[in-house]
C-alpha cells in the first residue's frame, strides 16, 4: 500500500491532502491545529462494513453544518450538526 499525505504546517494551517492505494481519500483545512472550513472523506466506514463518501464542514474541529452520506448503492442521507 502506498501512501500520499501532506498536512498543516508547523503553525497548524494548511490542508491535508490523504491518499492510499485502496483508494481512501481525505482532504482539508486545518486552522490552529484543528479541522476547519470544507473536508471530503471517502471510504468511511462504520461498525456496518458499508463503505461511504462523507462531505461537510468542521468547526474549530468539530462536525458544523450540513454533511451528506453518500452510500455506493446511490442512497444520499443528510444530516445537520451544530457545533
Amino acid at each position: 500500500m502506498s501512501v500520499e499525505a501532506e498536512g498543516p504546517d508547523e503553525n497548524g494551517k494548511g490542508h491535508l491532502t490523504y491518499r492510499n492505494s485502496d483508494g481512501d481519500e481525505w482532504g482539508g483545512s486545518y486552522v490552529n491545529g484543528k479541522r476547519h472550513g470544507h473536508w471530503i472523506e471517502r471510504p468511511w466506514s462504520m461498525s456496518d462494513g458499508k463503505n461511504r463518501l462523507r462531505e461537510g464542514s468542521y468547526v474549530e474541529g468539530k462536525r458544523h453544518g450540513k454533511w451528506i452520506f453518500r452510500y455506493p448503492n446511490g442512497d444520499i442521507e443528510k444530516l445537520e450538526f451544530r457545533n
